[in-house]
């Protein structure tokens, strides 16, 4: 699964942009979002829209936007044509460790697929003996 994840959506996104950290288009689009308990990590390093101010949203402040509707910038609303920072949010930058300069969003994805395919791989081949003491063998079958 990992592969095929990884080559599906490095290819979805090899030809996107993401526009050096900092970048703002100044688009007025938003997205309104309801968040939840369960989704309110989907929402963690994206930029809310609070009045005329852009909000980041982390794991310390998005627990007060709970049971709320919020407008968040997103990707498809951005006005210019690599995804600037405010509309991309920070999760792209963080994963790369990148901020000086444009980064290709299909980079990103391919890390965490594989990052994912190696642990799946781990998991299931795990090379590592155990050892039991059998003291008696009948209680070892029954």
């Amino acid at each position: 699964m990992g592969g095929y994840q990884k080559k599906r959506g490095g290819s979805v996104l090899q030809g996107l942009y993401a526009d050096k950290h900092g970048t703002d288009c100044g688009t007025k689009k938003y997205r309104t979002v309801h968040v939840t308990e369960d989704n309110q990590s989907e929402y963690i390093d994206a930029y809310m829209v609070n009045g005329k101010e852009l909000t980041l949203l982390d794991y310390d402040n998005i627990k007060k936007y709970i049971g709320k509707d919020i407008k968040i910038r997103y990707p498809m609303g951005c006005l210019t044509e690599k995804i600037c920072n405010k509309c991309a949010g920070e999760r792209y930058y963080k994963l790369l460790n990148e901020y000086d300069k444009p980064i290709n969003l299909g980079v990103p994805v391919s890390k965490v697929y594989t990052e994912l395919a190696q642990k799946s791989l781990k998991k299931t081949h795990k090379m590592t003996l155990e050892y039991y003491n059998i003291t008696d063998l009948n209680e070892f079958i029954i």
